[in-house]
């Protein structure tokens, strides 16, 4: 629960995939990021992933937790991946152009912008 990351991945050079963590620390990618696999590091197995702006990664796992009142309930460590073929977002053409990077917030809605009245 809360890790969009698969328990089981199998990647390959080639494969399309997206990051499902944002990287706090290093700022290196966020929720969402796409890129491609390059290769492999040769000494641990992890992933090389080229993102669409051309940068080069070498993907190690992360930690998710779930915590309650400062108590760890859960934590798992796995790459922040996923396959992103068919991962897709749903943009009606109404709303505008199609946007290279991060979609900008959805248009507010009349809900969002009336006020109850008595």
């Amino acid at each position: 629960r809360g890790c969009l990351s698969p328990e089981v991945l199998a990647l390959k050079v080639g494969a399309r995939v997206m990051f499902t963590k944002n990287d706090i620390g290093a700022r290196a990618y966020v929720n969402g990021t796409l890129g491609v696999v390059t290769g492999f590091v040769k000494e641990n197995g992890y992933p090389v992933v080229r993102l669409r702006n051309g940068r080069t990664l070498v993907v190690e796992p992360a930690e998710w937790r779930i915590d309650d009142n400062g108590k760890t309930l859960a934590r798992i460590n796995q790459l922040p991946l996923r396959l992103a073929w068919a991962s897709t977002v749903v943009w009606p053409s109404a709303f505008g152009p199609t946007f290279p990077g991060p979609l900008p917030p959805p248009p507010a809605t009349i809900a969002a912008t009336t006020t109850k009245v008595k």
